[in-house]
């Protein structure tokens, strides 16, 4: 037979839930007044906002997705700024080459479509070997996600077309630049 309050202890704890209208925070002295009416012996030891509560659930998910946006906003610039300065690079090493293209009568959109296909390429063998790291650790990330795979055809589809419209204006800026190239300054530059 049971000891006498072996039943009270397996409980050691109730919880109550009430739905109020207007500001639960005022309706809390009222209920904890009613809590102590009914059962006169029982403690009030913690009241909360259901409000509230969601909040600190979310808390911590929050942070982990704005530091993870942060640093994906951090990595595209990153991926810009490179495309950009290799981008750079490449056409200041090619000035002359493009002086002598115009100066035999090459036009200004060809070496435009020249530069752009170069960085084009750059741009596809990045995102072939992010897509291939994305694929790889995307079961690392899972945990992280709600309401999609790790490998969601269409989340991937999107990030490589935004990166690649950002590849392609980091692009565009250098090759824009090739085409105002003068022919008889870049043949005395070197």
């Amino acid at each position: 037979m049971p000891s006498r309050g072996s039943s009270l202890d397996s409980h050691s704890g109730m919880t109550f839930v009430a739905r109020t209208y207007g500001n639960p925070e005022a309706a809390l002295p009222d209920l904890k007044s009613r809590i102590h009416t009914a059962a006169p012996g029982q403690a009030v030891y913690c009241t909360a906002v259901l409000q509230d509560l969601v909040e600190g659930t979310l808390h911590d998910r929050r942070f982990m997705l704005t530091l993870i946006l942060a640093f994906a906003f951090v990595a595209v610039v990153l991926a810009a700024s490179g495309v950009y300065g290799v981008m750079s690079l490449v056409s200041a090493q090619r000035t002359r080459e493009f002086g002598v293209r115009l100066a035999l009568g090459a036009a200004r959109g060809e070496i435009l479509r020249m530069v752009m296909r170069q960085g084009v390429a750059l741009t596809t063998t990045g995102l072939a070997i992010g897509l291939a790291g994305a694929l790889a650790g995307g079961r690392i990330l899972q945990r992280f996600l709600f309401g999609i795979g790790p490998n969601d055809l269409l989340t991937l589809s999107a990030v490589s077309a935004a990166l690649g419209m950002v590849a392609a204006i980091a692009c565009l800026l250098p090759a824009l630049r090739a085409t105002r190239v003068s022919p008889i300054v870049a043949l005395r530059a070197e």
